[in-house]
């Protein structure tokens, strides 16, 4: 019963799957600020998606930038992707 009043009052609070993620609201949790001291940033290119698995990289990129796990960038310290076909052809 405990549970299941937990799950009831909560509901809208729980993420059943990526799409339904969320983010922590700023008045609850403010943002960090990082210090840092001046410096030339490093920057990393984006290696191309090769033409034959590109579909199914967007494919797979979709749903996380629809739920936010992904987020465009142009900061010179993005994360760079790569995707490699496997033997079985599976990225």
């Amino acid at each position: 019963k405990l549970m299941a009043h937990i799950l009831i009052n909560n509901k809208l609070a729980l993420a059943w799957d990526k799409s339904k993620k969320g983010h922590f609201w700023d008045n609850f949790f403010p943002l960090v600020i990082i210090p840092t001291i001046e410096h030339i940033p490093w920057v990393h290119q984006q290696p191309p998606i090769p033409p034959r698995i590109k579909d199914e990289v967007v494919k797979l990129f979709k749903p996380k930038i629809a739920s936010s796990i992904y987020k465009a960038s142009n900061t010179s310290y993005q994360s760079c992707w790569f995707y490699i076909a496997k033997k079985s052809k599976a990225i």
